[in-house]
């Protein structure tokens, strides 16, 4: 009664009625549930849409903001190139604007079954966008959400599998005469005829017969041979979709042809068809039509059409797309804009091409043919072989080769996404990666996704979520495996120094309590240094930096807070019981705690935790800040004999080094013993500050591979800090590519960044002059090239003016606080922001003995970026990443390739490509 079309206005029985057309109706009169009962209704309550497809009365729709808010005279002050775009796409039909009179009808009725207002054309062909950011929005808006249901694809998916796998047998026959006419087995060579998306094996055709209108395109089936015959391989299997029911009607094509011909009937039982809706099966017989190699299909015919499509989605070749009608043969070979013929009657590539990116496209990412050397629209007669596609595909995968933003060849865009990937293909990022066949470890895995975003910046998550099948199942050879034992814990003090001294500290502890197994409870909030922007809020826990929301981290790794601990053991009843007198106490300190110093300010004092954990725990005599390296060997720990003792002593202390030997200390079961383990991890001399990969050693590489990967992938930042670097870097790289910078194939560069660190850095050779930091990295900058800056220097504006007068223009963090919403957001995530940001520059040069710099160079290897584009500002260090270095005594002024190079395989890595 209240709605926007009320029925408040008909008796009982006419609204039952409208009720029950509105379930379901028919286009028949005399029906009960004549649909145009529920139009009139509809039309009683709404407006009528004024636009049409239909001849005479065809029209462009137009979308335009400033037309939408100032009204229809602001159209004639469009920029000139818009308005030449829209002659362009409207041709001779009349151009209608949306407005805002429209806009505020409360129905809008599209009467399309009236010939007035029919809609047969396609939307991309219709509906104009003068903005290109909105209109591929809404071009991937139909792809990614107006597909065919699940069950479609599922059976599609069965038939597409049947029809490669026989290809495969035909290619690979087990089968082989000997010389005296046995048979016998014959070596196995496997090939798939299939692309790098796992299309093809087979090729395609629609043959539209039974009641197609447009009789020049209707002809037999050797014709259709006749007219397509170069463009099939000997022996290919080909499917052929049609509606044609005569199967001998394709026996002359049938005759011609070596391979097997295959029709959607053959996939019945295997398929389950008979199970499913027969409504579907026309789509069934799209989407396995265009999974072949090459298609050719019926000119004038949306099935046709859609089939194309479908291949541009999945970023096949146009070269590989054909129609049997010779005069339309190779209408696909060329880009042809929206117009270039019927408006419905075949589909267009600026439908798929590049719509994951920005701007107009009006090309797609192919080298041309030449019409000297093959086929010519306007020769019909002149064949296009095989070879000469399979040449020109060879040219397209060339131009995109180092594009992994592209499904296929025809991806494109310079978005900051990764939309057009499959989730188990390119998990290698850059130089860091391997094949997928040398890494085992990644199968199942997808690449992360940055959550709780309002704009899309994926290319910034380094990580896999889920990790592969075989690292979500992994289980440690350290663990204690006693049947009906009591859980064990390892409770720890995190680094007193800043956020990266924190990150490093908690790294070691991280992956200590997952290699033993066990549970790892988080300190109380506290006060951190440097981390104490908050007014409203002095204290802060890991799980407000660190990302412990993810449901890969939930059900990886094993932690609880303080407060749960304490709640869980420190009953009466409990491993470790609290006394009576000191529970409300401890419970407080639990929750938030400070130093001695700061207790004053109304926080219990953490003390009251480390007395009570010194009490029942054992604090192993371990350190990463005291010449010492902690190896986790398997003999060693089985059997009290390693496994490997001469990596160990390597890894320790490398041959040649003039460095002291690093102390190995070996994890044992009697390491493993107490049911409480207390890493003191905050101060000497017990201190936890270094690299995990330059403290901790396995020495099997692939178990040692493995926790790297678990660093990597759960160990990083919250989704929002990501968020607030995206907007950034996005904002950075639209700059530099007005300016004519490109980004690179994983969504970083066009832009470069420093880091230079002043402040209170203790190493006072490190804090030079701007004159200087110049001076060293001149030669790394591009002419004119943006370059942000990571600093904690207050004048930006004096100190940094040799760059600016060198031809740079400077952003720095406070430059972007509107654009990423900086004020809105926890202001203790600001460095880590800038972090990010540093990390994506085309080169980098940081600040050596900063842990600042060394945690950007850590990110640049996870991004799959070269070491010979990050440097160091101070002269005599600069190319210190340029050379590989074991990791060991000064395990904390830099990050080492080791931490990130060829992790997701199960070998150490080689060390000459970093």
């Amino acid at each position: 009664v209240d709605g926007l079309v009320p029925l408040d206005g008909y008796n009982a029985t006419y609204r039952e009625h409208l009720l029950s057309v509105s379930k379901n109706c028919e286009e028949r009169k005399k029906s009960d549930i004549y649909c145009e009962d529920l139009y009139d209704h509809f039309l009683a309550h709404g407006q009528l849409s004024p636009v049409s497809a239909e001849y005479p009365n065809e029209n462009c729709f137009l979308f335009d903001a400033d037309v939408f808010n100032h009204g229809e005279e602001y159209k004639y002050k469009l920029d000139p190139k818009i308005k030449e775009r829209v002659s362009k796409f409207c041709q001779k039909r009349s151009p209608i604007f949306y407005n805002r009179t429209m806009h505020e009808a409360p129905l809008w009725h599209f009467e399309t079954m009236d010939f007035r207002y029919r809609l047969l054309v396609h939307s991309y062909a219709f509906i104009f966008f003068t903005d290109p950011r909105v209109g591929n929005y809404y071009k991937r808006f139909v792809r990614d959400f107006l597909r065919y249901h699940d069950d479609v694809f599922c059976a599609a998916g069965k038939i597409v599998l049947a029809l490669q796998y026989e290809d495969y047998l035909l290619q690979n026959p087990v089968l082989s005469s000997n010389d005296d006419g046995k048979k016998s087995l014959q070596s196995l060579k496997p090939s798939f005829d299939l692309d790098s998306e796992l299309m093809g094996g087979y090729s395609s055709l629609h043959i539209r017969r039974g009641d197609l209108q447009f009789k020049e395109v209707k002809f037999d089936s050797l014709t259709w041979y006749q007219n397509t015959k170069e463009i099939w391989k000997p022996n290919e299997v080909l499917y052929i979709a049609t509606d044609e029911r005569n199967q001998t009607f394709f026996d002359d094509f049938r005759n011609q042809h070596s391979g097997p011909l295959r029709f959607f009937d053959d996939y019945r039982q295997l398929a389950g068809l008979d199970d499913l809706d027969p409504t579907l099966y026309g789509m069934i017989d799209t989407v396995v039509a265009s999974r072949g190699t090459v298609f050719a299909g019926t000119w004038f015919s949306t099935f046709s059409g859609y089939i194309i499509r479908l291949r541009g989605y999945y970023g096949v070749s146009k070269y590989y797309s054909y129609y049997s009608w010779l005069d339309r043969k190779y209408f696909m070979h060329h880009w042809t804009e929206v117009g270039g013929g019927s408006w419905y009657a075949r589909e267009y590539p600026v439908a798929w091409t590049s719509i994951d990116g920005e701007n107009f496209v009006d090309s797609d990412n192919e080298a041309d043919r030449d019409d000297n050397d093959a086929g010519d629209d306007n020769q019909p007669g002149k064949l296009f072989s095989r070879e000469d596609m399979d040449v020109m595909k060879a040219k397209a995968m060339v131009v995109n080769a180092n594009s992994v933003h592209k499904r296929g060849v025809i991806g494109g865009g310079e978005d900051i996404s990764l939309a057009g990937l499959r989730d188990d293909e390119h998990l290698g990022r850059g130089i860091a990666g391997r094949p997928m066949n040398s890494t085992p470890a990644l199968i199942g895995a997808k690449r992360g996704h940055i959550k709780r975003c309002d704009v899309n910046v994926d290319t910034l998550a380094y990580w896999n979520e889920p990790q592969g099948a075989r690292d979500s199942t992994f289980v440690t050879p350290f663990g204690d495996n006693q049947q009906g034992s009591k859980p064990k814990y390892l409770v720890f003090t995190a680094d007193k120094g800043g956020f990266n001294n924190v990150r490093m500290s908690f790294e070691i502890i991280f992956i200590i309590a997952a290699a033993l197994d066990r549970i790892l409870v988080l300190p109380p909030e506290q006060p951190m240094y440097l981390l104490r922007n908050d007014g409203a809020k002095k204290h802060r826990g890991l799980d407000e930096f660190f990302d412990m929301d993810g449901d890969d981290y939930k059900k990886r790794v094993k932690y609880i807070t303080m407060e749960k601990f304490i709640q869980t053991e420190g009953h009466p009843g409990g491993q470790f019981p609290v006394p009576a007198d000191k529970m409300d106490d401890i419970l407080r300190a639990s929750k938030v705690c400070a130093p001695g110093r700061l207790v004053g300010e109304g926080f219990a004092p953490c003390d009251i935790i480390h007395e009570y954990l010194v009490e029942y725990a054992h604090t192993p005599n371990i350190t990463a800040a005291h010449h010492q390296c902690l190896v986790f060997d398997k003999g060693m720990y089985i059997h009290g004999i390693p496994d490997d003792i001469n990596a160990a002593k390597k890894f320790c202390n490398e041959e040649g080094s003039d460095m002291k030997e690093r102390k190995m200390v070996f994890v044992t079961k009697s390491m493993q013993r107490p049911s409480l383990l207390y890493v003191q991890g905050g101060k000497p001399p017990t201190r936890m500050l270094a690299h995990f990969y330059g403290y901790l050693h396995f020495t099997d590489s692939a178990v040692g591979n493995y926790y790297k990967r678990y660093v990597r992938d759960l160990l990083h930042v919250r989704h929002e800090i990501f968020c607030a670097a995206g907007k950034i870097v996005k904002a950075l790289q639209d700059a530099a590519k007005k300016e004519g910078f490109s980004i690179d194939s994983e969504g970083g560069g066009g832009y470069s960044s420093l880091h230079v660190r002043r402040g209170d850095f203790q190493y006072k050779k490190m804090r030079i002059p701007a004159e200087t930091w110049y001076e060293n990295t001149e030669n790394v900058w591009l002419k004119n090239e943006i370059l942000y800056i990571a600093t904690d220097e207050s004048d930006k504006e004096g100190f940094f003016e040799p760059f600016r007068r060198a031809g740079h223009n400077l952003y720095f963090l406070n430059d972007f606080r509107e654009q990423a919403g900086l004020d809105t957001i926890d202001p203790n995530w600001m460095g880590m922001i800038d972090v990010i940001v540093a990390s994506r520059g085309r080169a980098f040069a940081g600040t050596f003995r900063s842990t600042f710099s060394g945690y950007i160079n850590r990110l640049r290897g996870y991004y799959g970026m070269s070491m010979k584009n990050s440097w160091f500002g101070q002269y005599k260090e600069r190319r210190m990443m340029h050379e590989w270095r074991n990791v060991n005594l000064d395990t904390y002024a830099r990050e080492w390739p080791d931490a990130w190079m060829g992790i997701d395989a199960d070998v150490p890595p080689a060390e000459d490509v970093f």
